[in-house]
């Protein structure tokens, strides 16, 4: 078993480090993030001891179980058709606006507010949709920029963006992220909705990510190193 202890928590998430990584710990109905493990309940002690299908907390044995993470597949639709979806989604348009294009990642890095910055965000629904759909829509391959930013994230952003980066350098995503990016035509409404649901405007921002990616934007540095 690992040790680990509590280095962030909201009223229904708490973010452990575990020999340098993250675990979110949360109960069924929070949608997960790429390093997920779903409990009972969560742990009012902040040391811990994770194991296989369970965590240790003051000597109580908590159930636990890993989410999957998503993993990059061939997109579900085409990028006219995607877009066109995005179109009917309530309040995207005007997070689009505020928040631009996903051009220049040193603008976003750690920009804004909360558990996972907005222009987190953005940049991670963009390397998201282009790890799915980067041969299929003509976007160049994330992994170099995906890398670039997993390494520059560590104090530039928040524990947990920066935890999603890294994930997103292994080709980890969020569940809710990666049913986006490879659901067909008939599946599409339902996704978009979910993810649209998450966190005050944290889904709307990632879905603004993916629509850039729709519309063949490429962000600086993503066809290799800066």
């Amino acid at each position: 078993m690992r040790s680990a202890r509590i280095v962030v928590r909201t009223g229904t998430v708490a973010f452990a480090e575990a020999g340098g990584e993250l675990l979110a710990l949360h109960g069924p109905d929070v949608e997960p993030f790429p390093f997920s493990l779903v409990v009972g309940s969560l742990p009012a002690e902040d040391d811990l001891r994770v194991g296989d299908g369970v965590v240790v907390a003051g000597g109580r044995r908590l159930p636990a179980r890993a989410v999957a993470p998503a993993r990059p597949g061939p997109p579900g639709v085409d990028a006219r058709l995607m877009l066109r979806a995005l179109d009917d989604v309530p309040g995207l348009a005007g997070r689009r606006r505020a928040l631009g294009d996903p051009d220049d990642p040193e603008r976003l890095l750690g920009r804004g507010p909360g558990l996972t910055p907005s222009g987190d965000d953005l940049l991670l629904g963009w390397l998201a949709m282009a790890a799915h759909a980067h041969r299929e829509w003509g976007l160049p391959d994330p992994s170099a920029l995906a890398a670039r930013l997993a390494a520059r994230a560590p104090g530039r952003t928040t524990r947990v963006a920066a935890a999603m980066y890294a994930a997103a350098a292994r080709g980890r995503y969020a569940p809710v992220v990666g049913a986006v990016c490879s659901a067909g035509a008939a599946e599409l409404p339902a996704a978009l909705a979910r993810l649209a649901a998450v966190g005050a405007t944290s889904g709307l921002d990632t879905l603004a990510g993916v629509a850039a990616a729709a519309r063949g934007v490429s962000p600086r540095g993503a066809a290799g190193p800066a």
